[in-house]
């Protein structure tokens, strides 16, 4: 995969068939095919967790360097800031448009409010959907592990908590802070 692109959506499928086959193995009876499943998941879950990283990189080579440069800085005003939490959610105090080509700061003097808002708005809305799907995915894991562990299998609820406090599990799923 290094030289094709990682897309969300190849990370979404593979996430989702490791969710169904660990609500399938909750089904599972016999105890050695309940272990044989859980170590190819839990191979699973290490080539994801490299697929994410890679993803991670990927989007970062994307983005340039960290510096703020080709970054514009916009603050809200306190009348857009109350429209865009009203409408998502999101309390934003400012929102950062890419730049590279410095069209935007230099249109600026003639940018209507109206215009920052819908760049705002735009952003708040992803923030807000990345947030619910990050809730709802760690959920739907939390379940999944509970059934998991329901099947009595020794040692697994300590693996699993363990597995939980690594930050790069499931791609930080149980270490992402709110976007709020």
């Amino acid at each position: 995969m290094a030289d094709q692109e990682i897309t969300v959506e190849q990370l979404m499928k593979k996430q989702e068939a490791m969710a169904k086959r660990m609500i399938a193995l909750s089904a599972e009876e016999n105890a050695g095919n309940i272990v044989a499943v859980g170590a190819e998941l839990q191979a699973e879950a290490a080539e994801l967790e490299k697929l994410c990283m890679a993803f991670k990189a990927q989007e970062e080579a994307k983005a340039g360097p960290k510096t703020r440069q080709g970054i514009t800085t916009v603050v809200l005003t306190p009348a857009q800031r109350q429209r865009v939490l009203q409408e998502t959610g999101v309390d934003m105090l400012e929102v950062d448009v890419r730049d590279d080509s410095s069209r935007f700061v230099e249109g600026m003097p003639v940018t209507q409010p109206p215009s920052i808002e819908e760049i705002a708005l735009a952003e708040a809305r992803g923030r807000k959907a990345l947030e619910l799907a990050e809730e709802k995915a760690r959920a739907d894991a939390n379940a999944l592990f509970e059934r998991a562990i329901g099947l009595g299998v020794p040692g697994l609820a300590e693996q699993i908590e363990r597995a939980k406090q690594d930050p790069n599990f499931l791609c930080g799923l149980f270490h992402k802070k709110s976007q709020r």
